[in-house]
């Protein structure tokens, strides 16, 4: 059986409001396996995003971590100095974020975004990365990719610009991907399109996917497994189709109540 890509032991997270302490996390528990897509679904507030953060750690000085470890390919992220960290980011773990208008520099191009993660990761004479960025853009199903390397962030659609953020994210060849939200400011037509976007992704590039969503009809479609998040705790995990078809937690049960499945 082989290693596990990602595996979050024992996390717990903190932040600190004014005067108190407050937990986001709590001996919060995750697995991603090589080339399986697991989704971690919760309301609001649940600590899914807290989650993505802790990996890449983009968190800002209010968190603490007061326990846990994160093992990527066996190597433990909250002991790797900044720089190490430059180097996985990107490379190593790409992350597509929920809101790409805002993730994206609207004073740069598209193409020169997509251009700064090959420069990090992988420099390329200018030719042959200009060729590279035409041949990510349109991996991710967007025609007319020439046009759309010289566009901005402001004068794509949100469906354009979610997956010009997945090209960016697929760049330099990550083997884990993770999507926060990726779909949830989309109309039902391009969260499918996106949906099937993330499949082909997994089988031609070979990679892992994180998918943290509010959406169990995405988890439906594509995660092998899935985790409850209910205050920073996971309350059931397993299989996609066990827990989806016979939920074992009440919480469980009210969310795909709540959320009409």
């Amino acid at each position: 059986m082989s290693e596990p890509l990602l595996s979050i032991r024992d996390l717990t997270i903190s932040i600190q409001e004014e005067s108190q302490k407050r937990i986001l996390l709590e001996g919060f528990d995750l697995t991603v396996m090589p080339l399986q897509i697991v989704a971690l679904v919760g309301l609001s507030g649940s600590g899914k995003t807290t989650v993505a953060l802790s990996v890449m750690r983009l968190l800002s000085e209010a968190f603490s971590v007061e326990k846990g470890k994160i093992l990527f390919k066996n190597e433990n992220l909250l002991e790797q100095e900044p720089e190490r960290m430059r180097q996985l980011r990107g490379k190593e773990i790409g992350i597509v974020f929920q809101e790409p208008l805002n993730a994206f520099n609207p004073v740069f191009s598209i193409g020169f975004q997509i251009g700064e993660v090959l420069k990090a990761h992988i420099p390329l004479p200018s030719r042959a990365a200009e060729n590279r960025i035409h041949q990510l853009i349109e991996m991710v199903g967007i025609r007319e990719p020439k046009r759309i390397a010289h566009s901005y962030p402001h004068q794509l659609s949100g469906g354009l610009r979610q997956r010009a953020m997945i090209a960016q994210a697929i760049a330099a060849g990550p083997s884990l991907l993770i999507a926060d939200e990726p779909t949830s400011n989309l109309d039902v037509t391009l969260q499918a399109h996106i949906m099937e976007l993330f499949q082909q992704l997994k089988e031609r590039l070979k990679i892992s996917l994180l998918l943290i969503t509010h959406d169990l009809g995405m988890v439906g479609h594509l995660a092998d497994e899935v985790g409850i998040l209910l205050g920073g705790r996971i309350v059931e995990s397993g299989p996609t189709r066990e827990v989806l078809y016979n939920p074992q937690h009440a919480f469980t049960r009210e969310l795909m109540e709540a959320l009409g499945t």
